[in-house]
C-alpha cells in the first residue's frame, strides 16, 4: 500500500496533526446550532407527512 503524499504531515507532524485536530473540533463545535437547526426543520417537516 503506498502512502498518500497529503496525509504524510498528518502522520509524521505531530505540531500539524494537533492543529488539525483542533480546526476539526472549532468546525463541529461553531456548526453545531445550524445543524442542529436543519436537522428540527427535517424532523418537522417529515412529520407533515405522516397520517398518524
Amino acid at each position: 500500500m503506498r502512502a498518500v503524499p497529503w496525509a504524510v504531515p498528518l502522520a509524521l507532524e505531530e505540531d500539524h496533526a494537533g492543529r488539525v485536530a483542533d480546526l476539526q473540533l472549532y468546525v463541529r463545535q461553531d456548526h453545531a446550532e445550524r445543524d442542529e437547526a436543519a436537522l428540527g426543520r427535517l424532523v418537522l417537516a417529515e412529520e407533515k407527512h405522516h397520517w398518524w
